[in-house]
């Protein structure tokens, strides 16, 4: 009968110190996409079991592997000293069999068996699609002679015993790996048999329980789940104006499902996807914030909101945030539960009014200045629905169709651009002296039919660059503009990116067709392509009908 060595996480062996190299580790992974701020989509999942019981450790040498003995020399300082009788040492999958390498020492298993992975049978486990007696294992066990360049040629052979299962789940092309995933590898307790070396060591029973970190489709508050906590949330992706201190808060990482030796992690990727020199497919690309290539660890796990610095990023930058739940628990002296859950969401930068009003008016004072600010206290001349200028034009309208970018010439609100270092606040003399000119008979020309009617083709305008969804842009009719008071009418736009064609009571008896509809789209930016609404009436309307265009500045930005 097969000897074989009963493990489950709870018990302690008679003899720690020998104990000290057997590890047996589990880590369910899954990695989740959000689709907005309450949802998300699964794209990632792996389980990995590991057995180990001794260690080798290598030693730096340019000559490894070599197929001689090779002496101490500055290419490799303590020359070779192990002969690898089989397995693969430096575990990149190709067998080192009959090869010399540089070790500094190893440590001999002490209750598995080395290179019989057919030994490891599952005993027990929740109840799950888990296939019993399960199986599967890879040997990456490795037998070698140590030390050969012993001056006492007191060469003894020590073997290290290591199996691992491991399989992954791609919900990108499967989505129906996901339910496959949880329901196979699900918390509980996983007792394995496995191999015994000898009988010569007594020991207790261990157990590993596997206790999973956080598990929903996306944020339910109150239960478990990860989601995040903003409205500044468009189009499928999060909108930051790099220009503020913005702080980004979630949820889901509650007393339930997190552990306080857990590990939290941001990140922001650059979006540009790629594969590792070990092969990985990298979707969502490489760490560009805080530190490149380096994720920021929070202080603690639990932990719901991070502070962004600004002036990281520019205006029309994209990519994606990551924030990742890291456990490495130990359940016993020997067990190790390092399971991991991580969620990545779409990001953007836009150009918010808020953005705008706080570093791009720089007329310092309440004093009037001719052709360039009006009289009045400052943080009211701001306001989006007031007019700094005085030249008839709210500020969230010349803000909202000006086309400048960020570097406007021709309106007396944007004095510097979206990129300056905000320290740097000229005055309005100053700016003058340097070229600068707000000329206040020039104001920036939005869509206003004025007592042209409406026409019966589209009415296009471009909207700003790199907005997102911090405008909405609308659009108001007037349907009698020869009315003592006339009535100002606001039509129902789409969400931005869409269209909606909205039928109208009111202008079909103006225009004598009883189904006339407005036809208005919303297209969003794409690349070097600036956004633009438009608006088409079914049917020309007469001069006593008046269309214009709205903006208004959005919350949560």
């Amino acid at each position: 009968m097969k000897k074989t060595l009963f493990l489950a996480a709870l018990g302690f062996f008679a003899n720690p110190v020998q104990a000290q190299f057997l590890i047996f580790d589990i880590g369910v992974e899954r990695e989740f996409i959000l689709t907005s701020p309450t949802a998300s989509k699964y794209i990632y999942g792996a389980t990995q079991l590991s057995f180990l019981d001794g260690q080798v450790y290598l030693a730096e040498c340019l000559l490894d592997p070599s197929p001689v003995l090779i002496l101490p020399n500055p290419a490799c300082k303590i020359g070779t000293t192990a002969f690898i009788i089989q397995g693969d040492v430096d575990g990149d999958g190709i067998a080192d069999d009959r090869s010399f390498w540089s070790v500094d020492s190893i440590v001999t298993n002490t209750f598995i068996a080395s290179f019989d992975p057919e030994g490891i049978t599952l005993v027990a486990a929740p109840p799950s699609l888990l296939p019993r007696p399960g199986g599967d294992f890879r040997d990456g066990s490795v037998a070698a002679f140590y030390d050969v360049l012993t001056e006492d040629l007191n060469v003894q052979r020590f073997d290290v015993a290591y199996y691992e299962y491991f399989r992954e789940y791609d919900g990108l092309l499967f989505p129906q790996s996901y339910n496959e995933h949880i329901n196979t590898w699900v918390p509980g307790v996983y007792i394995y048999n496995v191999p015994l070396k000898d009988t010569t060591n007594s020991y207790l029973p261990l157990k590993l329980t596997v206790t999973q970190m956080i598990e929903a489709n996306g944020y339910r508050k109150g239960l478990k789940g990860y989601g995040l906590i903003t409205k500044a949330w468009q189009a499928g992706a999060l909108e930051i104006d790099s220009r503020l201190v913005s702080s980004l808060t979630w949820e889901g990482n509650t007393r339930n499902n997190t552990i306080s030796t857990d590990i939290l992690e941001f990140s922001m990727l650059d979006g540009i996807a790629y594969v590792d020199i070990e092969g990985k497919f990298h979707p969502y690309g490489s760490i560009v914030y805080p530190v490149p290539d380096i994720p920021y660890r929070l202080s603690s796990p639990f932990l719901t909101s991070l502070t962004m610095v600004p002036y990281v990023f520019q205006k029309g930058d994209t990519g994606f945030a990551k924030m990742e739940f890291i456990r490495s628990l130990k359940t016993s002296n020997v067990t190790i539960d390092s399971s991991r859950r991580s969620w990545v969401w779409p990001t953007r930068f836009v150009d918010s009014y808020k953005g705008h009003d706080l570093y791009e008016f720089r007329i310092a004072g309440d004093a009037a200045i001719p052709g360039i600010k009006v009289a009045g206290v400052s943080s009211k001349l701001r306001a989006p629905t007031a007019d700094y200028d005085g030249d008839g034009v709210s500020n969230i309208l010349e803000f909202a169709y000006s086309q400048d970018d960020g570097d406007d010439l021709s309106t007396t609100l944007e004095w510097n651009t979206y990129h300056n270092n905000p320290l740097f606040q000229p005055t309005a003399l100053e700016l003058l002296a340097l070229g600068y000119t707000a000329p206040v008979t020039a104001p920036p020309l939005y869509l206003d039919t004025l007592a042209a009617g409406v026409p019966n083709v589209p009415l296009v305008y471009n909207k700003r660059q790199f907005v997102g969804g911090s405008v909405t842009y609308g659009y108001e009719v007037c349907y009698d503009t020869s009315a003592s008071k006339p009535k100002w009418v606001q039509l129902k736009g789409p969400a931005p990116g869409t269209s909606v064609i909205l039928k109208d009571k009111k202008a079909a008896t103006i225009s004598g067709n009883p189904n006339f509809t407005w036809t208005i789209i919303d297209t969003l930016d794409a690349g070097i392509l600036i956004g633009t609404t438009s608006i088409q009436a079914s049917n020309a309307l007469p001069a006593t009908v008046r269309l214009r265009a709205t903006a208004t500045a959005n919350t949560g930005y």
